[in-house]
């Protein structure tokens, strides 16, 4: 099952939720960017509708892509 976005909005919350390095959340972004699904205007994903500068920071997150173009703690 996929970690999404609700989950990790209750995790947020709790504060709980662990974040990836810069690094990381920039790469995820590159990758993102890359992709045909990306929507570039709201940068959001056509697949999943999540913001992905928001998506890409959490190490619960996963490209919803099949198959995945980054995974969880990638």
């Amino acid at each position: 099952m996929t970690f999404g976005i609700k989950e990790l909005i209750k995790d947020e919350i709790k504060g709980v939720a662990d974040k990836v390095s810069k690094e990381i959340k920039d790469y995820r972004l590159s990758v993102c960017k890359t992709c045909s699904n990306f929507q570039k205007i709201s940068r959001r994903c056509g697949i999943c509708g999540c913001f992905m500068d928001v998506k890409v920071i959490y190490t619960r997150s996963e490209c919803p892509n099949n198959p995945p173009k980054w995974n969880a703690l990638e």
